[in-house]
């Protein structure tokens, strides 16, 4: 576990370097339902599938499911990681059989050897990332299944990242 906090914060470091420093202060009594969407957005791609993405969508509605909590949500601010929304995405593939791997999302991301995660950050209208904790602002837990939309982008490391401005939880 040592490696994924080592990871988390690398991570971190170069999503605050990319994206930028700036915090939204948000007040405790705040209304979060801006943030979170009460109709589950339809077309969403999962997680798996826009790794394998050579070329990132502008903005994207994607699905995944909360990391451990434990490590995923620490830095007081609203940013967690999102795992692929696949149970074992590992043996998924294996009971997957085509002719042409090149043009399969789970040969992509294994061919690249891309981590299955995704690190979010949920921003403000400004692009700020917001100083709350997403498990109480939102009522995020380790293992729901998340729709969320916003703008993808890979870090200096390659890793993907997400600045989001809406998400939605699967109940």
């Amino acid at each position: 576990m040592k490696w994924f906090a080592c990871f988390l914060g690398l991570v971190g470091l170069s999503l605050l370097t990319a994206i930028g420093c700036g915090t939204s202060a948000i007040a405790s009594n705040e209304d979060f339902s801006a943030y979170l969407l009460s109709e589950e957005p339809q077309n969403a791609v999962d997680l798996q599938e826009l790794l394998a993405e050579e070329t990132l969508p502008e903005s994207v509605t994607v699905l995944g499911k909360i990391g451990e909590t434990e490590q995923s949500v620490n830095l007081g601010q609203a940013v967690f990681v999102v795992k692929c929304s696949l149970e074992d995405s590992a043996s998924a593939h294996a009971h997957h059989h085509h002719e042409d791997g090149h043009s399969c999302a789970f040969c992509k991301s294994r061919e690249k050897n891309q981590k299955e995660m995704l690190l979010v950050q949920v921003i403000d209208k400004n692009g700020n990332v917001l100083n709350v904790d997403p498990q109480k602002s939102f009522g995020l837990e380790e293992g729901q299944t998340v729709i969320l939309k916003g703008t993808p982008k890979r870090n200096s490391l390659g890793y993907l990242t997400l600045a989001a401005n809406q998400l939605y939880i699967k109940k």
